[in-house]
């Protein structure tokens, strides 16, 4: 008679768990790169024509992390574009996190492969990977307070400074009129929102898994 051999299997609400949070993962990485990529982080339009002579109705500001609209002059902003250094530490804090995110995608899905052996790795560097974004997020409403200030330079890509306000100026975790924040920065909250719930889903499960024999 043939010996029974156990074999471990991942299946029903485990299974599910897991893969909910693959899911959230899939949507965390994709909100959040995206988010960076656009300029859309801080938008408003300069009540003031007399910054650009040729914007008579005012110019349309696009600050974002990575990217900036002056108008309709759209450019990337490179490691030494930084004005705000709260704002490079957060680029740095942000791609920390996606490496780490990108490398808790790949242990998930491991773990749907070797029984959730690789859990533990798993938790590890996803909780890692909240702690970039966390600090990343923090840093960036932070920064705001620099934002009206004066350019060191004048060439036409000066990147995260020289916004001119209606009333008041920057401070730190607000906004002066008439600047709001745009959906590029919404994008990176929401995706760092779901990571979160990803990382719920992943505390509910252990390494106890069902045992079936053959």
């Amino acid at each position: 008679m043939p010996s029974k051999t156990p074999i471990l299997v991942v299946r029903g609400l485990p299974l599910g768990l897991l893969l909910l949070t693959i899911l959230c993962l899939i949507a965390a990485w994709i909100l959040i790169v995206v988010g960076l990529t656009r300029a859309e982080w801080v938008t408003g339009t300069e009540a003031s024509p007399l910054a650009v002579p040729k914007y008579s109705s005012g110019i349309n500001m696009k600050v974002g992390l990575f990217k900036q609209c002056t108008g309709s002059n759209c450019f990337y902003i490179g490691h030494d574009g930084f004005e705000i250094d709260v704002w490079k530490a957060a680029a740095a804090f942000f791609i920390l996190g996606l490496i780490c995110l990108g490398i808790t995608f790949i242990l998930a899905l491991l773990c749907v492969l070797f029984y959730l052996q690789l859990l533990n790795y798993t938790k590890i560097f996803l909780s890692i990977s909240n702690f970039f974004m966390t600090i990343a997020i923090i840093l960036i409403p932070i920064g705001f307070a620099w934002l009206d200030d004066a350019c060191p330079t004048t060439p036409a890509n000066d990147a995260q400074c020289g916004l001119i306000c209606a009333s008041g100026p920057m401070n730190f975790f607000s906004l002066c009129d008439p600047f709001t924040v745009g959906g590029g920065l919404w994008a990176v909250i929401a995706g760092i929102f779901i990571q979160f719930i990803g990382s719920l889903f992943l505390s509910c499960l252990n390494k106890r898994v069902v045992v079936q024999t053959n």
